[in-house]
C-alpha cells in the first residue's frame, strides 16, 4: 500500500517509475534477483528500496539498497523501527554505514489502509529529503 501510495505521488511530481518486487533467498531465483537489482541499478536516476519488515527482508532491503549505492545513485533503504538496529549492523558489515535508512512504524500488516495512507502521506518528505529531492 505504501509502495503504491508513493509510486502514485511520485509520478504526480514528474517522475518515471520502476517498480520490481524480488524475494528470493537462496539458490538460482536469488541469483535471479540480485542479477535484476544490478541491472536496475544501472539504468535508474534513484531507487527506494524496502520494505524490512522482518529480519531477513531487511537484510536484503539493505544489500539491494547497497547494489543501486555502488552504481553511485542515491538510494533511500525502508525498514520498519523493529529492524533498525539489523539494518545499520547491515549496511555497515558490507561498508555502507552510511546509508539512508527511513524508519516506518511497526508493525504495518495489520494497519488499516487509511492508517497506512497517512503514514505513506506523513513520510513522503522524508524520502524525497533522503533522496536529494529538492521543491
Amino acid at each position: 500500500m505504501i509502495a503504491s501510495v508513493w509510486d502514485e505521488y511520485l509520478r504526480r511530481d514528474g517522475a518515471t517509475t520502476i517498480s520490481v518486487e524480488t524475494g528470493a533467498q537462496i539458490g538460482q531465483p536469488a541469483s535471479s534477483d540480485r542479477k535484476e537489482i544490478n541491472e536496475l541499478a544501472e539504468v535508474v536516476d534513484a531507487a527506494i528500496v524496502g520494505l524490512g519488515t522482518c529480519g531477513s527482508c531487511t537484510t536484503f532491503t539493505i544489500k539491494d539498497s547497497v547494489a543501486i549505492e555502488d552504481h553511485e545513485k542515491p538510494v533511500v533503504a525502508i525498514v520498519c523501527e523493529e529492524f533498525t538496529v539489523h539494518a545499520h549492523n547491515v549496511a555497515r558489515h558490507v561498508g555502507h554505514g552510511d546509508l539512508s535508512v527511513l524508519v516506518l512504524p511497526y508493525p504495518l500488516e495489520a494497519r488499516a489502509e487509511e492508517e497506512l495512507r497517512r503514514i505513506a502521506d506523513d513520510f513522503y518528505p522524508q524520502v524525497l529529503e533522503l533522496l536529494g529531492v529538492t521543491a
